[in-house]
């Protein structure tokens, strides 16, 4: 026996309905649906936000080198969309982005002056800005290495390292590591009498070859002013 016609709660109109408990029509099910899913789920995590959190850590936990993999590739394969479609949308409208980019420029040079003398750009900064550079500057195949490589943990790992070793190693960016190796020198040289007079030696020796170089290199002055002429006169 079909039930008798209602009239949908969301646009009004009249419709058979297919069981006692249905409140929308055909044509507004599937929206109306949805949003009483969301609905719902916002009052089940608001209820049990510690339940919900507990989950997520033990599934985390159970599977996360699964998960790191998955974003690594997911991050990669997006990466390369992002950069074909700025690629496409800067070559289909360069003129229009020079005219945004010059009216920019007119409208905040003096802030950009300001904040040129103000925050100059530090001596770690261009260190690293250089090292980036001779890194993955695009060169043929390189882009393409990169992307493989972006995926493959063990390289990712090997370069942040390497990355990690050569900041300690540059005394501007890390003040504190000079100091230690400062404080190094001067501890051993107060205490380790063959490393001290190594040292002194090398020093002295270093001293007598620069001064000997400039003995050299004056007398080889000397000896072209004094030098005569030697060349032939043609007969």
């Amino acid at each position: 026996m079909p039930y008798k016609p209602k009239t949908c709660r969301r646009c009004g109109e009249w419709y058979v309905p297919m069981g006692s408990n249905q409140k929308w029509c055909k044509g507004c099910a599937a929206t109306a649906n949805l949003e009483a899913k969301r609905e719902h789920n916002r009052r089940y995590s608001a209820a049990n936000t510690d339940i919900i959190k507990e989950r997520e850590r033990r599934h985390y936990a159970a599977n996360t080198d699964i998960i790191k993999e998955r974003k690594r590739r997911y991050y990669a394969a997006n990466t390369d969309i992002i950069k074909e479609r700025k690629r496409r949308y800067y070559a289909a409208n360069k003129e229009e982005i020079k005219e945004r980019q010059r009216r920019h420029y007119a409208a905040n040079k003096e802030n950009e002056r300001k904040r040129r003398v103000t925050h100059p750009a530090t001596a770690e900064q261009k260190a690293h800005k250089q090292l980036y550079d001779r890194a993955y500057r695009a060169r043929p195949g390189v882009a393409a290495r990169n992307r493989e490589r972006a995926v493959d943990p063990e390289w990712r790992a090997k370069r942040k390292a390497e990355l990690r070793r050569w900041r300690q190693r540059q005394p501007l960016a890390n003040p504190a590591y000079a100091e230690q190796q400062r404080e190094y020198q001067r501890r051993k040289y107060h205490t380790d009498p063959e490393w001290r007079a190594k040292r002194n030696a090398a020093i002295c020796t270093r001293g007598r070859a620069n001064r000997a170089h400039a003995a050299f290199v004056a007398g080889l002055a000397m000896f072209g002013a004094m030098a005569p002429d030697t060349g032939t006169k043609e007969a």
